[in-house]
C-alpha cells in the first residue's frame, strides 16, 4: 500500500476580502495562519456556503505547497465562525430567452433544489443534485424522446478536445465561421470537477457563445447534471438543443511520461460513445510546435494514444503544415492511424491573421502550458482549422430532425 500520510496539507486562515465572484464560485483573499501576505483561495458556496471577510476557514493548501499550475490556489474545505450568507442567496438563475446561455427549449434548468443522485459520493462534500435522468425532472421528457431514437445524436458533430484551454478557441472560432451555431459544452470528470472553476466557461456564457453546459459523472455545476457520458451527450442535443457539442475535461489534465498514465485517454472512449449514439466524432489533435518534452512536439503522444484506443472511426482535422515540421506531423499521424479507419483532414492552414481574428474576438487571454499564440502557432492553428472543418463539412448541411 502507498504511504498516504501528508497526501492532504491543511492550514487555517482568515478571509480578509472577496476578490471576485461568479455563479458557483468565490475568489477570496485569505490570511493563512503564519503567513505574512494575503493569498488566493477558492470557495464553492454549494459545498461550504458563501464566505465573507472575517470568516475563519479551513484550507486545503496542497496545490500551492506542490507548486501546481491551474490548480495552484487554496481551497476552502470548511468555515468556522461563519458570517457569510447561506449558499444560494443572490445567485441569479439562467436567462430564459432562446440563444442566451442557459436556454433549454422552454424547460427550467433549475428544478427543486435537492435531487436523489449524489455526486462526490462517499466524501465529506457529497451532494444530492437534480439529474435530468431522474423521474419527475422537467427535462426527462426530452431524454425519453432521445432514447426512443435509434441514432439519437443524428449526425451531430462532437468536438473532442484534450485540454481545457482548447474550449474557448474552438467555441469562438465556430461562432466566427458559423455565426448562428448553437454550441454546448460537455465537461467530463478528467480534470477539475467543479465547472465554476473555469473562467473560460464563465466568459463564454456571459458572451452568449454557449447555449448551456453539461457536467457528467462527478463533475458538477453545469446547467444540466448527467449521470453518464452517454447521457451527457444526449443532454447537449436534446436538453440544450445544440447543433454541435464540445467535450473536454475541466482545467487540470493529469499526464505522465507513460503511454496510458494520463486522463487524456478518455478521448478514445469519447470517440466510441459519440459513434455509438450516431454522432460524428471529431478528435481535435494536440499539436505543438514547441515543448520541453519531446513527446509533445508535433502530434502529442496523448493524441496518438487516444487514436489507438478509439474503436470507432473519428475525423481528425490537421492543418497542412509546411516544411520539416509538417513532415514530422505527417509521420506521427501515419504511425498513429495505421490500421485504423480514422479520417485525417489536412486541407488548409489557417494564417496568423485567422488565428489573431479568433483570439481578438475573445475577451480573455488564452495560453497553452503558459504559451501564447505567438509562442506556439501550430497549437492554435490546429484549433482554428478544426472549427473550419466542422463548420464547412458538417454544420451547414446537418439537420437536427
Amino acid at each position: 500500500m502507498a504511504d498516504r500520510r501528508g497526501a492532504i496539507q491543511w492550514a487555517w486562515g482568515t478571509v480578509v476580502g472577496v476578490r471576485g465572484e461568479r455563479r458557483g464560485l468565490q475568489e477570496l483573499a485569505v490570511q493563512v495562519d503564519g503567513s505574512a501576505e494575503a493569498e488566493t483561495a477558492v470557495a464553492y458556496p454549494d459545498l461550504v456556503g458563501r464566505c465573507a471577510a472575517g470568516d475563519r476557514v479551513l484550507l486545503n493548501v496542497t496545490a500551492v505547497r506542490l507548486g501546481l499550475g491551474s490548480g495552484g490556489v487554496h481551497f476552502v474545505a470548511a468555515v468556522a465562525g461563519k458570517t457569510g450568507a447561506p449558499a444560494g442567496e443572490d445567485v441569479p438563475g439562467p436567462p430564459a430567452a432562446r440563444g442566451e446561455p442557459g436556454h433549454v427549449s422552454g424547460a427550467s434548468l433549475w428544478p427543486p433544489p435537492v435531487g436523489h443522485i449524489v455526486k462526490l459520493r462517499y466524501t465529506p462534500w457529497q451532494m444530492a443534485l437534480p439529474h435530468w435522468e431522474e423521474a419527475g425532472h422537467p427535462l426527462r421528457p426530452q431524454l425519453d424522446e432521445a432514447e426512443r431514437r435509434e441514432r439519437p445524436l443524428n449526425n451531430m458533430p462532437v468536438c473532442l478536445a484534450e485540454l481545457h484551454s482548447m474550449v474557448p478557441v474552438l467555441v469562438t472560432a465556430l461562432r466566427r465561421y458559423a455565426p448562428e451555431v448553437r454550441v454546448a459544452y460537455v465537461m467530463s470528470e478528467g480534470g477539475a470537477l467543479p465547472l465554476p472553476f473555469s473562467r473560460h466557461v464563465a466568459a463564454l456564457r456571459a458572451r452568449g457563445d454557449l447555449v448551456g453546459t453539461v457536467t457528467v459523472g462527478h463533475a458538477f455545476g453545469g446547467d444540466v447534471e448527467a449521470v453518464s457520458p452517454h447521457s451527457g451527450l444526449l443532454a447537449a442535443r436534446y436538453a440544450l438543443d445544440a447543433d454541435v457539442a464540445i467535450v473536454a475535461m475541466g482545467p487540470g489534465i493529469v499526464g505522465t511520461n507513460s503511454r496510458y498514465g494520463t486522463t487524456a485517454t478518455e478521448l478514445g472512449d469519447w470517440v466510441n460513445r459519440v459513434a455509438a449514439l450516431g454522432g460524428i466524432p471529431v478528435l481535435v489533435p494536440r499539436i505543438q510546435g514547441v515543448d520541453p518534452r519531446a513527446r509533445h512536439v508535433g502530434l502529442s503522444h496523448h493524441t496518438a494514444t487516444a487514436l489507438a484506443l478509439a474503436l470507432a472511426p473519428a475525423w481528425v482535422p490537421v492543418p497542412a503544415f509546411p516544411g520539416p515540421f509538417g513532415a514530422r506531423v505527417r509521420r506521427q499521424l501515419q504511425a498513429a492511424t495505421a490500421g485504423t479507419s480514422h479520417v485525417v483532414v489536412t486541407a488548409g492552414l489557417p494564417s496568423a491573421e485567422d488565428v489573431a481574428a479568433v483570439l481578438e474576438a475573445y475577451p480573455l487571454l488564452v495560453t497553452t502550458m503558459g504559451r501564447r499564440a505567438d509562442d506556439d502557432p501550430p497549437f492554435f492553428q490546429t484549433l482554428v482549422h478544426a472549427a473550419q472543418v466542422v463548420a464547412r463539412r458538417f454544420l451547414h448541411s446537418n439537420s437536427k430532425r
